[in-house]
């Protein structure tokens, strides 16, 4: 979808139809054995699309196999050939002897996004593959927050709520305005724009972030803050406006290397005035209107230990961007007037980093106005669309939405806490969208699920994955459903999902039980299961004893909400991290604690 920049967005012309989002609810059997596998046919019909590679970084070494990162396997007797564009510095395409498969290796020397087509020969006929692989830089993480170090010749603009656009923006002469400060900073540079902590900004209209960080290398163009760290983050309070990254209306420019971090984005008045309200804005958005560049306009853009409160939704970027990480953030209030559409985060980027963020009371009825439209299955914690790839779901703790997240590109799903959830999590699985063709891996892993209203959790379209080490759980505090549903095939949109194949259910604990249909034995094949416990009913704790065994004050899930709302970079420990609830819940079941 492309919009031009600037220009208020209708809901309708930036979300899925209703019929997108749909939850149908299939009727699957109690767990029986699998019966044999059954491999999955493969067609060349869809070699010639592109096909996103594992990301490589900066200084590391890197090892992938082409023909099994590619969207169809032509077997590994085939030899892939460069035949356009070019592999990133310091990788090669081997020409190992067959049958090995041909392989992409090496150490890469420099960072950002390359694109190559392979040929190979089968049987007389020619196909061609375009290939996309993003080289990461070499970003260091200190106590898992990013290193962030100035770069040599980069500005650093300060501005204050008590100084003055004509100052030259140093830390003892600041600048007075977001506005005035963004003028300071220089496309294509490591420039740094910080906001004084404790201190409010207007933003009543929209900042178009039209400016790129460096080319090359591993600097950062920035929004930040300075100043006493336990002062609380720099507010930028919407008065109608909210941030746009964008080159511009049919630019050919990219932008690049940005990243948000240590802001309170607020809509404060939406949430105080949600019974009234007619206005829905979004957070960030990044926004290319009829791109004429080449490659994608947006790469390598991080949002971290950022809130985001009150808005119809917190982040949205499309399958034009590429590896977006968005880290220790908080999205809070997220919520839509007159529609049933709204969500944390809508993603279909291109390698996509969901990592250690809290979301809370999204579409939720605790928030005045809603009505019919609170907890709305066309609403989610997290949309991630079924074009996205390479997507990481990691560490979020997630109370009180309509969904745990919605993951439709499959990847890795792993100590995730989704407490309160109206809806369960729904991995790979797709109903009302056209599905990721041939399906997708998975890898749920040491998750938490707890107290889940209504719905269970889903997965299907699934042609490989692990599930591991999962707590589908009901505690002294709730009621509903803890099943893991395995979703059968069923066409949908102009695609089929492909049921659940070759996947391993290993030692998860379940109040309820994993439900499937064994005889089905088109959508269900490879399955195997092992040490996993069901129909163990509700444990014995609460979130109050939690609260209690960590010292913490409060003893309902909002009460612990509302602590984790209180999250800064100076005051984060290891109890605002999933890990620290998980843990409690293993311990309950006398098992190992992760570490």
């Amino acid at each position: 979808m492309k919009t031009a920049p600037g220009i208020a967005l209708s809901l309708s012309a930036i979300l899925f139809t209703s019929a997108g989002c749909s939850h149908a609810t299939p009727q699957p059997n109690t767990l029986v054995p699998a019966s044999a596998p059954t491999p999955q046919s493969e067609t060349f019909e869809d070699v010639a699309a592109a096909t996103t590679l594992p990301d490589a970084q900066v200084g590391e070494a890197y090892l992938v196999d082409v023909p099994a990162a590619g969207s169809i396997n032509l077997g590994i007797n085939v030899a892939w050939t460069l035949t356009a564009g070019a592999l990133p510095p310091g990788l090669s395409l081997s020409a190992a002897a067959q049958p090995q498969p041909n392989t992409i290796s090496g150490i890469p020397t420099q960072a950002g996004e390359f694109d190559f087509t392979l040929t190979a020969q089968v049987n007389g006929a020619t196909f061609s593959q375009l290939c996309e692989l993003m080289v990461q830089p070499n970003t260091t993480l200190v106590d898992g927050w990013t290193d962030f170090v100035p770069e040599p010749g980069a500005r650093i603009i300060h501005v204050s709520a008590s100084g003055n656009d004509s100052a030259s923006g140093t830390v003892t002469a600041p600048r007075r305005t977001l506005a005035g400060g963004f003028a300071l900073l220089r496309d294509g540079q490591a420039d740094w724009l910080l906001l004084k902590r404790g201190d409010s900004f207007a933003l009543s209209s929209t900042l178009q972030w039209n400016k790129s960080g460096p080319a090359t290398g591993n600097g950062w163009m920035r929004l930040g803050a300075y100043g006493d760290d336990n002062l609380p983050r720099p507010v930028l309070l919407s008065q109608g406006g909210y941030i746009a990254i964008t080159p511009g209306y049919q630019s050919s420019a990219t932008i690049r290397r940005v990243a948000i971090t240590d802001v309170y984005l607020s809509a404060a008045n939406r949430i105080a005035n949600s019974a009234t309200t007619t206005q829905n804005i979004n957070g960030v958005h990044l926004i290319a209107a009829q791109w004429q560049g080449t490659g994608r306009p947006f790469s390598q853009i991080l949002l971290e230990n950022c809130r985001i409160s009150g808005f119809t939704f917190g982040l949205i970027c499309e399958t034009d961007a590429a590896d977006i990480s968005v880290r220790r953030c908080i999205f809070d209030h997220i919520f839509a007037i007159g529609s049933p559409h709204s969500s944390g985060v809508l993603s279909s980027a291109q390698t996509f980093l969901l990592e250690d963020n809290v979301f809370y009371k999204v579409m939720s009825p605790d928030i005045p106005g809603l009505g019919n439209y609170a907890n709305s299955q066309f609403s989610h914690t997290a949309y991630i669309g079924a074009t996205a790839t390479n997507v990481t779901t990691r560490g979020n703790i997630v109370i009180k939405t309509p969904d745990g997240i919605m993951q439709r590109a499959g990847g890795e799903f792993s100590r995730n806490v989704c407490a309160k959830t109206q809806n369960g999590t729904n991995i790979g699985q797709a109903w009302g969208v056209t599905p990721t063709p041939g399906g997708v891996p998975v890898q749920m892993e040491e998750n938490l699920a707890l107290n889940t209203v209504t719905q269970v959790l889903y997965l299907g379209n699934t042609y490989s994955g692990t599930v591991r080490s999962n707590l589908l759980l009901q505690d002294q505090d709730g009621s509903g459903q803890t099943n893991l549903s395995l979703v059968p095939i069923n066409s949908t949109a102009t695609g089929t999902n492909i049921g659940v194949h070759n996947t391993a259910f290993t030692d998860n604990l379940l109040s309820g039980v994993i439900s499937w249909s064994a005889s089905n034995t088109s959508s269900f094949t490879g399955l195997s299961f092992s040490g996993n416990q069901q129909n163990l009913g509700p444990t014995t704790t609460s979130i109050g004893a939690y609260l209690q065994a960590i010292g913490w004050f409060g003893s309902t899930v909002d009460d612990w909400a509302n602590r984790l709302l209180q999250r800064d970079r100076a005051n984060f420990t290891r109890e605002y991290l999933s890990t620290s609830v998980i843990n409690f819940y293993r311990q309950h079941y006398a098992l190992p604690p992760l570490q």
